[in-house]
């Protein structure tokens, strides 16, 4: 069973919530997970769902991320930078899957 999950990036603007980009600047997000132990973890996978990179803010796609070392004491982590930023306000959310089923 999943404990805890976590998202986000270093690149948030002091003191707020938001990612502040300038045209052609990438974001990288990261994602964390938890779990009762590592076993309930095995072939677990990560996506971002977002419209960043897209020429239609109406477009979303899912990107993968990729496996990448814990640095936050979380059991699992991932990672993925997106495509460089364009003017617009975009959104981005992460999930992970494990055994089909998407958290």
């Amino acid at each position: 069973m999943i404990e805890r999950i976590g998202f986000g990036t270093s690149q948030v603007r002091p003191g707020t919530d938001r990612v502040q980009l300038r045209p052609g600047e990438r974001l990288t997000l990261g994602l964390g997970v938890t779990a009762g132990s590592r076993d309930e973890l095995e072939g677990a996978t990560a996506s971002v769902w977002t419209n960043i990179g897209s020429s239609d803010p109406a477009t979303f796609r899912a990107l993968p991320m990729t496996e990448v070392i814990p640095s936050d004491g979380h059991m699992l982590a991932f990672q993925v930078t997106l495509p460089p930023a364009q003017l617009g306000t975009h959104i981005a959310t992460a999930y992970v899957s494990v055994g089909g089923v998407q958290h």
